[in-house]
């Protein structure tokens, strides 16, 4: 089991919108576990990873006709994450398994955002499996806060540098 990297925060103290913001802006390495949902935030450098307690992945690669019922149920029965038996049979390409899990991470955060929540705990972030969603810190910030105004006191460290920088267009548009 993960270790508890600081003390859980109740939805009393800390809304799940303020703890995102939390976490981007310092682009913390966690999981993120909502109770009592059990959902799971996976997040490196503030980036989301993967979400557990969501829609399930086999679900959503049926329902994009990516695989077939008989491949997934015969991938069900192999030990291991189900991305990762569908890659090893080579019934999924790793570019479908990305898009797919980057479709089940955005789906999981918005659930995550709307479903009431008595406590969220900062976990030890365990090594997951290739490949990822890899959704940026400033992308996951906009849908995060897509429906929120920011607070005119919130502050965002771009870079340490003094010097000039170059933006990423998601890093554009949050700034604007």
């Amino acid at each position: 089991m993960a270790d508890l990297l600081a003390p859980a925060f109740t939805s009393q103290e800390m809304t799940l919108h303020d703890l995102l913001l939390h976490v981007v802006s310092r682009r913390i390495t966690a999981t993120l576990r909502i109770l009592p949902t059990g959902m799971k935030l996976h997040v490196s450098q503030g980036a989301l990873l993967a979400v557990e307690g969501g829609e399930p992945l086999g679900q959503l690669l049926l329902s994009q006709g990516t695989i077939t019922e008989d491949i997934l149920a015969a991938a069900l029965r192999l030990p291991g994450p189900l991305g990762q038996a569908l890659l090893a049979r080579q019934q999924v390409s790793r570019d479908a398994l990305s898009a797919a899990l980057t479709q089940q991470a955005r789906v999981g955060l918005t659930m995550a955002m709307y479903t009431p929540y008595d406590t969220c705990e900062l976990l030890e972030l365990t090594p997951l499996p290739s490949p990822h969603a890899e959704i940026s810190a400033s992308t996951m910030l906009l849908d995060a806060l897509a429906d929120e105004t920011l607070p005119s006191a919130i502050s965002f460290h771009l870079t340490a540098s003094r010097e000039a920088v170059t933006l990423s267009a998601d890093d554009w548009c949050l700034l604007r």
